[in-house]
């Protein structure tokens, strides 16, 4: 074991022990879902908000600063406290990504648990509570994935190299926006997939090549996820090739986000035409 994961072995499992409560009390209301008794809100944003968002934004709060009180936070779930700008270690937080799917019942909604010191993504964990798969990766250590059935095994994006090779994950959105019709007549296949965390582990671990959104993201949608597809051979730019900068004052990031193989990534940029 090395110091790097040493120094973050107990945050690691911390965040671990988080993921399987959150993702726990999520299925649990999952059954509220498919009976119509659990009701949504819409946010400013219009996307849907449910019980289980804020219920699994609950256990992850406390799980994780009754672990580490000095810590900073920043969840899609809570007000911004800006305290956390003056802090070197800040967890953000998606406790519910892929809302719209769990209300559908898709299994492409997942727990987000990131770890950024100084502005970069150190600890990523993701949990998908209806496939029971945990990821998770410390930055420079590798990505893996456990799965309840088949153990754990270490990850790595795909080796696909060519544009037009490339099977692409993205959302009903994104596909409307302008310049994806450049990037999809380009790619061999798009598959249509929400969940920006869901995506990003399908890259991570290979099942696709890349994906991108156009659209304004949370700093909580991508924290844990790039550095998954970070640990896997990959990598996670904005849509001008730039590396993303964690717990900046406007928690949204408004430059869009690609993330891919690293052969594959400038390529997609490229396409983009920002």
């Amino acid at each position: 074991m090395t110091q790097a994961l040493q120094k973050l072995g107990l945050e690691l499992a911390t965040a671990m022990t988080a993921a399987y409560e959150a993702g726990l009390a999520i299925l649990k209301l999952s059954d509220k879902v498919s009976s119509g008794a659990n009701s949504y809100a819409l946010k400013p944003d219009k996307s849907p908000v449910t019980q289980a968002d804020y219920v699994a934004n609950d256990i992850i709060r406390r799980i994780i600063l009754g672990r580490f009180p000095r810590d900073g936070w920043l969840s899609e779930e809570n007000t911004d406290d800006t305290s956390r700008l003056d802090k070197s270690r800040v967890w953000i937080i998606d406790p519910l990504d892929g809302t719209s799917e769990f209300l559908k019942g898709i299994a492409q909604f997942c727990v987000s648990i990131g770890l950024a010191i100084d502005g970069i993504g150190q600890l990523g964990v993701i949990y998908n509570p209806l496939l029971r798969e945990l990821y998770w990766s410390v930055l420079g250590q590798g990505s893996f994935v456990r799965n309840g059935d088949f153990g754990t095994r270490k990850i790595s994006v795909s080796p696909v190299h060519r544009i037009d090779q490339a099977k692409l994950l993205a959302s009903g959105r994104e596909m409307g926006n302008r310049p994806f019709s450049r990037i999809s007549s380009a790619v061999k296949e798009v598959k249509k997939a929400g969940g920006l965390a869901f995506k990003l582990t399908s890259v991570a671990q290979g099942s696709a090549d890349a994906s991108l959104t156009f659209t304004p993201k949370g700093q909580w949608d991508v924290a844990a996820g790039m550095v998954i597809v970070q640990g896997a051979g990959g990598d996670v730019t904005d849509l001008n090739g730039q590396p993303l900068v964690l717990n900046l004052q406007d928690p949204l990031i408004t430059s869009g986000i690609v993330y891919a193989g690293a052969s594959l990534l400038p390529q997609l940029v490229g396409l983009a035409g920002i």
